[in-house]
């Protein structure tokens, strides 16, 4: 590295001006940055909108004192607007009734040779 003198007398050591580093001198575009900055927040404020259903799903399965399944006992859900559905069990003695919309239901099972259960 060569020297050079400077103003005081001593002997300062300096890169050869070839040898400086230099900043690259490139830029990136802003417009594609841009777009994809607001593309990702909008998916983000997005996905919470989709869990806020104004609907729910009543399900269970119909069981004996036993603890033994009931198949094809007929499960009724109503609530105070009106609204009924009627569900037969399946062989597992499972029922499902999807897209209820939000409020308070009256559940119903009914089974030939069993009394009638009522849930509110």
């Amino acid at each position: 590295m060569p020297r050079r003198l400077v103003a005081g007398g001593a002997a300062k050591f300096e890169q050869p001006i070839a040898m400086r580093s230099r900043k690259p001198s490139y830029s990136i575009p802003l417009v594609p940055v841009a777009a994809l900055a607001v593309m990702v927040l909008l998916l983000a404020s997005a996905a919470p909108v989709f869990a806020q259903l104004p609907s729910g799903t009543i399900l269970g399965v119909v069981k004996d004192n036993s603890g033994n399944v009931i198949v094809g006992a007929r499960v009724t859900v109503s609530n105070d607007t009106g609204l009924s559905r009627t569900f037969t069990t399946d062989a597992g003695g499972s029922y499902r009734f999807p897209e209820l919309p939000v409020g308070t239901y009256r559940l119903e099972v009914n089974q030939p040779g069993f009394k009638t259960a009522t849930e509110r």
